[in-house]
Order: C-alpha cells, then structure tokens, then sequence
C-alpha cells in the first residue's frame, strides 16, 4: 500500500508540473511537437492516477473490512 502511495504522490507531481497544463495558453508554434509530447504524457498521468486511485480506493476498503 505504501508503494502504491508513493506512486500516487510522483503521478500527482508529475501531473500538475507538466508543461502542458502550466502554460497551456502560450505554445510556439516551433514547439508544437514538444506540446503535443507533454499533453500526451500528462493524459497519461491522470489515466494513471483515476486507476491507481480506484485501486487504492478498494484496497483501503478491503483493510477497513477486515479490521
């Protein structure tokens, strides 16, 4: 579970430190492939978090029930 916290905690930060989301209203048009990397990879993120989450979620309950 700790684990699981931990990955939890780096997908956040990486999540809310990407580029893509911090300066969403100034892309160069230079950049537009960099743009689109750090979008796809913050998509990717937040699947992983709203995953990780839903496993957490149960996993919580689970050791709640069993207490």
């Amino acid at each position: 579970m700790i684990s699981a916290l931990v990955r939890m905690c780096k997908l956040i930060d990486s999540f809310t430190e990407n580029p893509a989301l911090k300066n969403a209203a100034t892309i160069d048009s230079k950049d537009v492939a960099k743009a689109k990397e750090n979008k796809a990879n913050a998509d990717r993120d937040l699947l992983a978090i709203i995953k990780l989450s839903s496993s957490l979620r149960k996993e919580s309950e689970r050791l709640r029930i069993s207490q």
